[in-house]
């Protein structure tokens, strides 16, 4: 495995991708590929891009899924990260992440988030990236590192690049943000039975939580529609979703 391709979706987030790509560059191991899509941008993010030589992708704004999509058609190694840009990972990240893939296998990383969420104990390293505490980070990081693996169905999805392309990668319909995540998944496990899902706990990034998604125009309005178009497709519910996966990972 020389590499993964990260697939990274922004927009008028400028100062997260900087430190996003920063630490990309300074703690990753691999030769990973890193595969932006500018999603309707509205400030110097494709202009920083171009002078710092990043090659990249961009439309009219469509949301967070078209996005990553539009990534995924260029990547190149056999397995992709689909990554935030309000991440900012630990060194090795993508070395231990590695060892834990397989062709039948979603792994996601252990997030550190500054505020009480999705990812217990937070852990406040900076809310910001002009706060942001990178030595306090790594530290924190480096004593947090478990070689295994946790049941886990949500967050950062790390997958076979040809079955994210062999189910249509994400449905747009979901854009501009919302249940897209466990659609795709849902989705996954519909077309390969059996798929397993895990939470690599040596594999850990920083996540600065909402700083994308807060700068949707109306998102609680996207958002329950979405969750809505999700009970409408499936039959079932999200909350339903997540105890069938729990089950079969």
């Amino acid at each position: 495995m020389n590499g993964l391709s990260i697939c990274i979706t922004t927009r008028d987030n400028l100062e997260y991708l900087k430190l996003c790509l920063e630490g990309l560059k300074k703690h990753s191991s691999l030769e990973n590929e890193i595969l932006i899509h500018v999603d309707g941008a509205t400030d110097e993010t494709a202009k920083w891009l171009e002078d710092a030589g990043y090659e990249f992708t961009r439309s009219e704004w469509k949301g967070t899924y078209s996005g990553c999509n539009s990534s995924a058609k260029r990547a190149t190694k056999p397995y992709m990260i689909i990554y935030s840009d309000d991440m900012f990972c630990a060194p090795k990240w993508d070395l231990n992440l590695v060892k834990w893939l397989g062709e039948n296998r979603v792994i996601v990383p252990r997030l550190v988030e500054p505020l009480p969420g999705s990812y217990p104990p937070p852990f406040d390293c900076g809310k910001t990236p002009r706060t942001f505490d990178e030595e306090r980070f790594v530290s924190y990081a480096k004593g947090l590192e478990e070689a295994r693996m946790e049941k886990h169905s949500f967050g950062a999805f790390t997958l076979p690049t040809e079955r994210y392309r062999s189910i249509g990668g994400y449905d747009t319909d979901f854009d501009p943000r919302g249940a897209g995540s466990i659609d795709l998944i849902t989705t996954l496990n519909a077309k390969f039975p059996g798929t397993e899902f895990y939470e690599a706990k040596d594999v850990i990034l920083y996540h600065f939580m909402m700083a994308g998604a807060s700068k949707i125009p109306d998102r609680l309005e996207h958002e329950a529609k979405s969750v809505k178009h999700f009970s409408e497709k499936w039959g079932f519910n999200i909350d339903t979703a997540y105890k069938r996966l729990d089950k079969v990972t």
